[in-house]
């Protein structure tokens, strides 16, 4: 009986040792991908809404909407399909599209 339990304990590490031995070479790229990283993005959204209040009476300041939003680790910029902005100040309103 000792010896089923030793085998048991045995197969239970080797199964563990080789999940971990898999889990390790996942993180690796696949070669000739590591382009594919720097180029993927971090982030992808879709329809996006984002407003902005004055701390001081709390009046919109503005209100963007967009189809899709599109932001990379590697690049400072974000890239947005069909945004809207529409902007306000006590001089009038703006609509950027």
């Amino acid at each position: 009986m000792k010896r089923q339990g030793l085998l048991s304990a045995t197969g239970i590490l080797m199964l563990g040792l080789v999940m971990l031995m898999t889990l390790h070479e996942w993180d690796d790229t696949l070669p000739g991908q590591e382009d594919g990283i720097l180029t993927a993005p971090a982030i992808v959204a879709k329809s996006i809404t984002a407003r902005a209040f004055s701390e001081e009476d709390g009046s919109l300041q503005y209100y963007l909407t967009a189809e899709t939003l599109t932001q990379y680790d590697h690049n400072p910029l974000t890239e947005m399909q069909q945004p809207e902005l529409e902007m306000a100040n006590d001089k009038g309103s703006w609509t950027i599209v």
